[in-house]
């Protein structure tokens, strides 16, 4: 009985879409082996006028071609994330991230246009037992309609599972705060903000970071408006066909600070520049398109120790036909000085297309190559199948 009262309540209170997604990934590389991958996810949302609560969790299955490679390896992963407004001006928002089991280093576990971390490896190299977790947590207040304070807070592991997976992979602890005021009028904003981060690393060492960065955005259009102070929140059941179009010039400075090898002291100036075109429309000739160039300290999976860094990313897709769109991705990352494990360049891309026969199922081939710093290639299809009901 109780377990109805509480269903017929949340049924009552609001409403509980779902979604699941299944995606299959079938690889070939230049030394003539192959991997698969399966991804399944499954997500639930509640929303209430003043509460929203989006939780999801699924497992990824990598399945390697030959035994020295490994056979079959299982990562668990869930998501949570939260959002309340108690008052028309204050939101707070938490996330919840876990992710556990043996995780793939190398490159193309990475999307193409995302650059690679400073440490990576290549196609065969074997996997290892990674933990990562992060807690995050928001609150942001309208002082008034333009001016708005917003404060975080979050703690985050990341590294290998065990003492053998640390060897390669060290563990990192971290906590971070900061504070930001922001604002905005019709389609501008503005935003300076302050953080801090400690981390503490399972080498052992540990790294101190502080910085300070200044923002301005611009918005094109009405949809890009509503994103200069918070990101909309965008229901499993929702599609926004509008078109999203918005720049961004950042800059500021950071201090490093912390012990270990290969740990970096002083102020590095930090900046970037971010275009943002997303178009959802079917129509043939759209166009969707981002790009990023930043400089900024980024952390060294193999040492835990915070390096500066340029990094730039792009991506385009353009609509040929109704069901069939071009898509382009990049990335690259450059180090001025690298920890000596870790290469000073690293390079991605890769060029395809995508068909959807019908809404939920797309199914799309790519080939890629990837300067770490060896060339390597490989050939990637994907089919992603996504269903979407209500309870």
């Amino acid at each position: 009985m109780a377990a109805i009262l509480s269903t017929g309540l949340l049924l009552a209170l609001g409403t509980l879409p779902w979604e699941l997604d299944l995606r299959t990934d079938a690889r070939a590389f230049q030394d003539g082996v192959g991997d698969g991958q399966l991804d399944a996810n499954a997500t639930v949302e509640y929303d209430t006028p003043s509460l929203r609560l989006r939780a999801s969790g699924g497992s990824a299955v990598l399945l390697r071609e030959t035994a020295e490679r490994g056979t079959a390896n299982f990562l668990g992963r869930g998501n949570v994330a939260l959002e309340w407004q108690p008052d028309p001006r204050t939101q707070a928002r938490m996330r919840q991230l876990l992710l556990v089991g043996p995780t793939d280093l190398s490159w193309i576990a990475y999307a193409p246009d995302t650059p690679l971390p400073l440490f990576v490896l290549n196609v065969g190299s074997p996997i290892i037992g990674s933990l990562n977790e992060s807690t995050l947590t928001i609150i942001d207040h309208a002082l008034t309609r333009s001016l708005h304070l917003s404060g975080s807070a979050g703690f985050a592991i990341s590294g290998g599972f065990s003492a053998r997976d640390q060897a390669t992979l060290p563990q990192t602890r971290t906590a971070q705060a900061g504070g930001a005021v922001s604002w905005s009028e019709r389609r501008e904003a503005l935003s300076l903000a302050i953080a801090g981060a400690r981390g503490w690393i399972s080498t052992p060492a540990d790294t101190v970071q502080l910085s300070a960065t200044g923002s301005w955005r611009h918005a094109f259009t009405g949809a890009s408006e509503l994103a200069l102070v918070n990101e909309p929140f965008v229901r499993l059941n929702e599609r926004v066909p509008r078109t999203r179009y918005e720049t961004e010039l950042t800059g500021g400075v950071a201090f490093l600070g912390g012990n270990g090898v290969g740990a970096q002291h002083g102020l590095v100036p930090t900046g970037g520049v971010m275009l943002r075109r997303d178009e959802q429309a079917r129509r043939p000739g759209t166009l969707a398109l981002r790009f990023t160039l930043r400089y900024a300290p980024v952390p060294d999976a193999a040492t835990g120790t915070v390096l500066p860094r340029f990094e730039g990313f792009a991506s385009a897709d353009v609509r040929l036909a109704r069901q069939w769109t071009f898509l382009a991705r990049g990335s690259a990352g450059y180090a001025p000085n690298p920890d000596p494990s870790s290469a000073r360049l690293l390079t991605q891309g890769g060029l395809g297309l995508a068909y959807e026969p019908v809404a939920g199922l797309v199914v799309s081939a790519m080939a890629r190559v990837a300067r770490i710093p060896q060339t390597e290639w490989a050939g990637v299809v994907t089919t992603t199948l996504t269903q979407i009901g209500r309870l």
